[in-house]
């Protein structure tokens, strides 16, 4: 038996066994292997069993195929394991299923009717959790050999058919609705197979868009089913916002916004119930909303050059939050630190390496992979070894009024207004004594201006 192997681009889409006597491929509701994409067409080409050997031919000539590199616009074509098949923005690589006594997942060749539990999670493409609830209803057997746990090979294919039915049969309730259709959150839970948190956790992380509707949380359909396409577990796309304002304006939002609970209708649709086991089936729980969490910050408003000062950040939290310093011009140590439940106060370091006021300088809190929000901490920076050269120079003015005093030989006519100065003050070293006293209160001031001051604490609420 052979198997395709579907992949777009780099990623992994799904399996599909040949078993029928005929196979059709395309965008139409009547194919049997249903793939929408760019390019691909309602009957895009079929695979047809002629004397037990599969050949491949594509059904319109602006269908458009290649085999193994070969582009082939009619005609059938033999195909083997090891072929390669690309239509349209998809690529199928052609294995046999049959090659078990090579594969490293198998236990040995005399045990080859079973699987290992790593072999039954690719081949099933489900988490340990739902294998585990699939045991425990009784729809896989454990077997235990030479210390491993095994899996009937027979039970797994059956099992794997009817899950790869279920999706097909819910991709084609997505795409009966046409694309544009806007789906509700539990409706989409049921249609995943995810759980309220798991969801929301895949909005914010941008794997899924979602869309707020007049106060309710709506997902496209097309998305949903882009989602099922790629597999659940797929990282995230590149460029994927995590919430849409609006449909027609796609304005971003926070993904913190209110969701309402709707009718489960997957649930009505089918019993298949180790189809909706291996789905993981959503609970009628509503999602959790998320709360506001405050949180403090201790710093110093005025800072020194070159030196470490400290910055405190706490709250309690009820989930875990990263909290990272957004300081341009300064070395911050560590550069983000978590605060949580377990720990609801952090000690940071910062050390200023420009002068002046701080641009738009934040402390940025993280919560579940997303920007939550950001706490403004204005703080300037100062040198202060001028006020203290200052200071340390100041008795000079003295020592040059001494030293000015004792010459004997004086100019004869001095300028009239030095003359006017040092009748003033009795002599050079009265002007000398009163250069000093300036100079001092100038260095004090400017030490007073440039020494470092903590500021009043910071309290910001944070939706978390």
């Amino acid at each position: 038996m052979l198997v395709l192997k579907i992949q777009l681009g780099d990623e992994f889409i799904r399996d599909f066994r040949l078993k029928l006597p005929e196979v059709t491929v395309g965008s139409g509701q009547g194919c049997t292997l249903r793939m929408a994409g760019e390019g691909v067409i309602d009957r895009h080409m079929r695979l047809v069993d002629i004397g037990g050997i599969y050949h491949v031919e594509p059904c319109a000539a602006e269908a458009g195929i290649s085999l193994n590199g070969v582009q082939r616009a009619a005609g059938m074509a033999a195909i083997h394991a090891g072929d390669t098949i690309c239509f349209a923005c998809y690529k199928a690589h052609v294995l046999d299923a049959a090659e078990d006594s090579n594969d490293p997942d198998a236990p040995d060749k005399q045990s080859s009717g079973y699987y290992l539990r790593s072999r039954v999670l690719k081949e099933l493409q489900i988490p340990d959790a739902v294998l585990d609830r699939l045991v425990l209803s009784g729809d896989l057997t454990v077997h235990h050999y030479h210390g491993s746990e095994v899996y009937d090979k027979s039970q797994v294919t059956s099992l794997r058919d009817r899950i790869q039915a279920h999706t097909t049969r819910k991709m084609e309730r997505l795409d009966a609705g046409g694309p544009g259709t806007m789906l509700g959150f539990n409706e989409v839970m049921a249609i995943l197979g995810l759980e309220s948190a798991v969801l929301n956790e895949y909005v914010s992380s941008g794997r899924i868009r979602a869309f707020r509707t007049e106060d309710e949380v709506r997902f496209r359909s097309e998305d949903v089913s882009a989602l099922l396409k790629r597999g659940v577990d797929a990282p995230a796309p590149d460029g994927v916002a995590a919430m849409i304002d609006d449909v027609s304006t796609g304005a971003l939002l926070d993904t913190s916004a209110a969701e309402m609970d709707l009718e489960d209708e997957e649930t009505a649709e089918t019993d298949d119930r180790p189809c909706r086991e291996a789905a993981g089936a959503a609970q009628e729980t509503a999602p959790e909303k998320p709360r506001a969490t405050s949180l403090s910050v201790h710093y110093f408003r005025r800072m020194s050059h070159m030196r470490n000062f400290p910055i405190y950040i706490q709250g309690r939290c009820r989930l875990p939050l990263r909290v990272s310093p957004a300081f341009p011009g300064c070395l911050c140590v560590p550069a983000e630190a978590e605060i949580g439940p377990a720990s609801n106060k952090v000690e940071m370091w910062v050390t200023p390496l420009s002068v002046g006021p701080c641009p738009a300088p934040a402390v940025n809190v993280y919560s579940g992979g997303r920007l939550a929000g950001s706490i403004p901490v204005p703080f300037t920076c100062a040198r202060q070894w001028p006020a203290l050269a200052l200071l340390a120079a100041s008795p000079a003015w003295i020592l040059i009024g001494l030293i000015v005093d004792m010459i004997p030989a004086r100019p004869q006519n001095p300028p009239p207004l030095l003359q006017r100065v040092l009748s003033g003050f009795n002599g050079a070293l009265g002007l000398g004594i009163g250069l000093f006293v300036i100079t001092v209160a100038f260095g004090v001031l400017l030490h007073f201006l440039s020494r470092p001051a903590e500021a009043s604490v910071l309290t910001a609420k944070i939706d978390a």
